[in-house]
């Protein structure tokens, strides 16, 4: 097994050990949540892999379970990582080393097991990043969303991420998934480039 998935074996479980107590679900957040503390968690089951191995262990995770195939042209089912809930040795592998632009874990629809979300205690270990500028869809989901609004408890219409808990900087929040970028105050779009 490889140092990552190692890393990542022993940062779940020292997580998963602790009590639900107090913690709260970081969808209901209406802030972004603290670094260092302790939230419950969508998770999926999921397969960790590179080069050298695989193995399966529970993903952190945002947003519904989606495709993407009339827009931006993906068309697998996936949910997007929620990077700030992710272990350090699995995001330096995604992030850091290979940049991969939507962060999403693909989920096979033709294995029959069941593919619902468990919620973990998880701490968090960083705030949430910026979505990437360059990414391919993002000019062609913006056209496609121009008219859109926000919905009011501040749900992304594109595919339905929450965004409470989403940082809001000069009175915009980005969504974690797509990038699709909200003016709270009109709830319209604000495209890249645009001033606040």
């Amino acid at each position: 097994m490889t140092q990552y998935a190692d890393a990542l074996a022993e940062g779940l479980a020292a997580e998963e050990a602790a009590t639900l107590g107090d913690c709260t679900f970081v969808g209901d957040l209406e802030v972004s949540p603290v670094v260092g503390e302790r939230y419950l968690v969508d998770c999926v089951w999921g397969r960790v892999c590179d080069c050298a191995s695989q193995r399966e262990t529970w993903l952190p995770v945002t947003g519904p379970r989606h495709e993407d195939s009339e827009v931006i042209k993906f068309k697998w089912w996936h949910q997007h990582y929620d990077l700030r809930f992710l272990q350090p040795a699995l995001y330096d592998h995604l992030v850091v080393r290979t940049s991969h632009a939507l962060y999403a874990v693909l989920v096979d629809e033709s294995v029959p097991a069941p593919r619902e979300t468990s919620r973990r205690v998880l701490r968090c270990l960083r705030s949430q990043l910026d979505f990437p500028g360059d990414a391919s869809f993002a000019q062609a989901l913006e056209r496609a969303y121009a008219g859109a609004c926000l919905r009011p408890c501040r749900v992304c219409p594109h595919r339905g991420l929450p965004l409470g808990s989403a940082p809001v900087v000069g009175g915009v929040v980005e969504c974690p998934g797509h990038g699709l970028r909200w003016d709270v105050a009109t709830g319209r779009l604000s495209p890249r480039g645009a001033t606040p």
